[in-house]
């Protein structure tokens, strides 16, 4: 249990960031309102009493267009002067339109210019005070569009941050256990966060959308003047159109199974024990269905570059098992428990460093699939804790890992782990995709021979697709197989038929380990993939087993590993003799350096892109200029 001096600590410390946080959510909502109040609302008030202004005509005495040259865009104003009679008296206008200010959105302010030197030449004049005229009372639409974009962006994420920083969580009543601290955890009946994820996929879907609007409305105009970099800008549209079907698709499952509830037995969940429990859904038993349930503990931490933060989780363990749905209170029930290693961290408190744990349940589904997460409370709390839930477990006598991913064959005294190509098809095709594109950017303008953007740009693209393009292939053409015998491992690793074999003593190697390989996040979800590992004494490392899909996987190899070998992580002897057909050797194992490179890359060249465009638009000259 806590201490007083803790409690006013934490809650001293939420004070802090809930000033903060609201600081921070006026600074983008306070420009987001001006620009409401005193852009768009008085540009829709003029176009609306302007609608009973009689026309008259009228006199040019001056025009002009005036250009801003900014980094690397020109916005336009267009000005003039005029002179116009109303009811016998002489009157002079500056007015060109509704909305003044420059900008290089459309050619309005070119057309106009135009314009004012065509015959015959009229103004729209107010009755009620004939010392207020027009010359175009039209409304702007793409302008109009423009600012709305602004105040919607900015408004949302600083309204955003006010209502997160002011959601109060009640405080819990003192000598509750520490893990009941959390509100979601007061009861045994935790729900999912089904409905968080509806209103967060909406939220960045209309941000992004809203953001990378101005790029497909400038294509047709920039593709006219014969700049055909501009497609690339189209690249984030299409995200945007994927964010809107991720929406779309979330808030018909949650019309589909509303609220769902998770009760834990034992509460909370035991480390080095059992996490076990039931989950309730509003859904009728369906006979072709299939579900699992996946447990995950996830280090999520807060990096920082410069002024940039940035959340990132990594999976410390995660293991899934098949689940059976059976009639339950609210329609159907399913049941789960998993067996927990004794070295995993327990939940913390949300922080810039913590641990999480969470239970993910998904069932494939007729139409809207099933996908429901909890974040559930897991502590290592005196003795490891039993669940009395009993589940029907699917047996895993040989073969509980698809034969695309891993086929397993005794062979004599000894067995052979076969991992064929395409078992990675998945992130093989996105490097695929993702190489091309970026890859192709250079060779477009190099092919066409038009001009392009600045040659570093073109190197960075060309570099990050090449590498993306051979991480692909590689993911996609690679094979391993591993001979295990008493004596020692003889692996060959074969990339598009091109062998590469080593032979390792029993004498060489030091243990055999499970490890996470690579991981693979979208949003707060994170897909871990498990390796198997084998230390030489040498103090280098060579993976004898990848792509597993969770960690019982891994422990089935290394059973079967330690049946031939004995136990992976036994320490052999110094004096052990080396087999004289056992010769030492390397293999360099670069999945996990390449995937990291990938991400890493592929972050640059986003930032560098969205960059480019945001000053090739003239964005910042436009904003500018609509204040001017």
């Amino acid at each position: 249990m806590r201490s007083h001096d803790d409690v006013n600590s934490v809650r001293g410390t939420k004070g802090s960031k809930k000033i903060g946080g609201t600081i921070l959510g006026l600074f983008f909502l306070l420009p987001a309102i001006g620009f409401l109040f005193f852009s768009i609302l008085p540009n829709l008030y003029d176009w609306a009493r302007m609608s009973g202004w009689q026309q008259v005509d009228a006199q040019l005495i001056s025009s002009n267009l005036e250009s801003h040259r900014g980094d690397d865009s020109t916005t336009y104003k267009v000005v003039g002067e005029y002179r116009y009679l109303f009811a016998g008296r002489e009157f002079r206008g500056r007015r060109i339109g509704i909305s003044g200010g420059s900008d290089n959105i459309g050619d309005w302010h070119q057309e106009t210019h135009r314009a004012l030197h065509r015959r015959p030449f009229r103004v729209w004049v107010n009755p009620g005070d004939p010392s207020e005229a027009v010359f175009d009372p039209g409304l702007r639409w793409e302008l109009l569009g423009f600012k709305s974009i602004f105040i919607l962006v900015f408004g949302m994420v600083g309204g955003g941050i006010i209502w997160v920083m002011g959601r109060s969580t009640p405080d819990a009543p003192t000598g509750v256990p520490l893990w009941q601290w959390d509100p979601r955890w007061r009861e045994n009946r935790i729900r999912s966060n089904a409905k968080a994820v509806v209103g967060a996929s909406w939220f960045f879907a209309i941000i992004w959308n809203a953001i990378s609007a101005p790029a497909a409305f400038a294509v047709p105009g920039e593709l006219a003047k014969g700049n055909h970099l501009i497609l690339v800008a189209l690249l984030f549209p299409l995200v945007g159109m994927g964010l809107l079907a991720y929406a779309v698709k979330s808030t018909l499952a949650w019309r589909r199974f509303g609220k769902s509830y998770l009760s834990l037995n034992p509460f909370p969940g035991s480390i080095g024990g059992d996490v076990g429990g039931t989950v309730e859904l509003a859904l009728a038993r369906e006979p072709d269905s299939h579900f699992k349930a996946e447990l995950t503990c996830q280090h999520v931490y807060t990096t920082r570059s410069g002024n940039k933060r940035e959340t990132r989780r990594s999976v410390v363990w995660q293991d899934e098992q098949p689940v059976e749905l059976e009639p339950g209170m609210r329609g159907s029930r399913v049941r789960f428990c998993f067996n927990t290693p004794e070295d995993l961290p327990s939940s913390t408190e949300a922080s810039s460093d913590y641990h999480e744990w969470s239970l993910r349940l998904v069932g494939d589904l007729p139409g809207v699939d099933l996908d429901r997460t909890f974040d559930i409370p897991v502590f290592a709390d005196g003795a490891p804790k039993q669940s009395t839930i009993s589940v029907s477990r699917v047996e895993v006598a040989e073969q509980p890992i698809p034969e695309s991913v891993l086929s397993i064959r005794q062979l004599g005294d000894g067995v052979e782990l076969y991992y064929p190509p395409f078992r990675s098809a998945g992130i093989g095709f996105m490097l695929l995709v993702m190489g091309l594109i970026f890859g192709g950017v250079p060779g477009f303008f190099i092919i066409t021979g038009t001009e392009g953007p600045p040659m570093p740009m073109m190197i960075i693209f060309g570099f990050v697709g090449i590498s993306m393009l051979l991480g692909g292939l590689y993911k996609l053409g690679n094979s391993l197989s591993v001979m295990v015998t008493g004596r020692g491992l003889h692996v060959v690793r074969k990339v598009f038929g091109f062998p590469f074999e080593t032979r390792l003593a029993v004498a060489e190697i030091r243990g055999i380990d499970k490890r996470i390989g690579w991981q693979q996040s979208q949003g707060t979800q994170t897909k871990a993939m498990y390796q198997i590992q084998v230390r030489k004494r040498d103090g280098g490392t060579m993976t004898i087993g990848d792509s597993l899909p969770n960690a019982s996987a891994a422990e089935l190899v290394l059973d079967r590993i330690s049946g031939v070998m004995g136990h992976p992580s036994t320490t052999v002897e110094d004096g052990a003799a080396i087999p004289p057909d056992l010769m030492p050797g390397e293999m360099l194992e670069r999945g996990r350096q390449i995937a990291r490179f990938v991400r890493i890359g592929a972050n640059l060249v986003g930032l560098i892109v969205f960059a480019y465009f945001l000053l090739d638009f003239g964005v910042l000259e436009i904003v500018k200029g609509l204040f001017d």
